[in-house]
């Protein structure tokens, strides 16, 4: 595959992803695609370090899978 359709490949996987999240999974999803901190976007979306980090773990891991499949 040439880059061009990797990157069509890509967009399609995380955006039907982005659409299964709740508001405040779509806003970190945004965030860290911004290259913030957990500190910065737990402030942002309004819950602690230790629940965004949570569930940026959590999207890792059904991106990884989601890659793999």
């Amino acid at each position: 595959r040439d880059n061009t359709e990797q990157s069509a490949i890509i967009r399609a996987t995380l955006d039907g992803y982005r659409a299964t999240l709740d508001d405040i999974g779509q806003q970190i999803l945004e965030l860290v695609a911004a290259h913030m901190t957990e500190r910065e976007i737990a402030k942002i979306v309004g819950i602690s370090n230790v629940a965004v980090h949570k569930r940026i773990v959590k999207m890792r891991v059904a991106l990884e899978i989601l890659r793999a499949a």
